[in-house]
């Protein structure tokens, strides 16, 4: 059995039982494997649950880096969009992990930071393109947004007619949330008293 069948089975048994009531030996046996071929491909339970999605923040860095000098805020919409498309394309069952961290506690504070990491990126790439320091929260408070839309579009993924969808709605959310965000962006950082006028 492929690394790929013996994840799928993981995700099947974590949606039915719940993350911490699924043991390694349970992913074995319904994967018609042993213990040693599972710990051969991930080095713990968590692994399973977390490993695609680290994957997915590789591709979004990738992403980023790989855009043209043009506007950051549609660069990193792209590189978004772009990420999360090839994250689906080389995971079948992406959605069906994101479901299981949505409803599971035990996965949520590891959650957080997965998803702390993803904005950094964005916060990462938007000051480097911008000139504008890290914690301006101009750089920060796009981040922020960037994060919440792929989170919230993602939330509402199941009532959607199916990937394509999907993805068509988070880059029009984000092609939204781009206008929102560029009169911010560009405007001067505040410097003190006057700055509104």
């Amino acid at each position: 059995m492929t690394a790929a069948q013996i994840e799928h089975e993981a995700i099947r048994l974590f949606r039915e039982h719940g993350y911490a009531s699924t043991t390694v030996p349970m992913i074995a046996a319904a994967s018609g494997v042993g213990r040693t071929t599972v710990f051969r491909y991930w080095s713990s339970k968590a692994d399973l649950v977390w490993g695609e999605f680290y994957h997915h923040l590789d591709r979004l860095r990738v992403g980023l880096e790989a855009m043209p000098a043009d506007d950051p805020l549609d660069c990193a919409r792209q590189a978004a969009v772009g990420a999360l498309r090839d994250s689906i394309a080389a995971t079948p069952n992406w959605m069906d992990r994101f479901e299981l961290i949505e409803e599971s506690v035990d996965l949520q504070a590891e959650s957080a930071l997965l998803w702390h990491r993803w904005a950094e990126l964005i916060s990462r790439f938007l000051s480097e393109r911008t000139g504008r320091p890290r914690h301006d929260p101009a750089i920060g408070g796009s981040a922020g947004a960037f994060q919440g839309v792929f989170v919230s579009t993602l939330r509402t993924w199941r009532t959607d007619d199916g990937e394509a969808a999907g993805i068509e709605r988070l880059d029009y959310d984000l092609t939204i949330a781009c206008e929102c965000l560029r009169p911010w962006l560009e405007r001067p950082p505040y410097f003190g008293t006057g700055y509104h006028k």
